[in-house]
């Protein structure tokens, strides 16, 4: 059975949720989570395993080509976790240029569940790369002197 995107079954009151953070201390990688959500208990379910696919997006039709994938880490409180480095996203601007799609899928009892979420990591991050592209600059200028 399958849940999640298009799907036509809808018995399950599991879904799958999904989220992603830039590490802010570095901006070197991408923090992932998924976890199995029981929508009437209002408890984070079980479930045996879990992949994170990286897509790149590629305009103006947006097909998606994969460029990482791997399987989580399964935490104590059943959410799984992933660390994926920038510099395995070979091809990826993550500047602001491009938009990655990532996947999740999480299998339990022979069911799968998908979650899709797109990330264009515009905003406080260009601002602080800007920010530190010039600061770099001011450095290197005053070291000239």
């Amino acid at each position: 059975m399958l849940f999640g995107i298009n799907s036509e079954l809808t018995s399950s009151t599991q879904v799958l949720k999904l989220g992603a953070e830039f590490d802010k201390d570095s901006f070197e990688q991408i923090f992932l989570t998924a976890f199995l959500y029981n929508q009437s208990t209002g408890n984070v379910d079980n479930a045996a395993t879990c992949t994170f696919k990286v897509y790149k997006v590629v305009n103006p039709n947006w097909t998606d080509n994969l460029v990482y994938t791997n399987s989580a880490s399964l935490l104590p409180n059943q959410h799984f976790y992933l660390e994926v480095p920038l510099a395995s996203l070979i091809g990826v601007d993550l500047d602001g240029g491009d938009t990655i799609m990532i996947e999740a899928t999480v299998v339990r009892a022979e069911t799968i569940f998908r979650d899709v979420l797109y990330v264009n990591h515009l905003g406080i991050y260009g601002s602080h790369i800007s920010l530190k592209n010039k600061v770099q600059f001011l450095e290197l200028t005053k070291a000239d002197e």
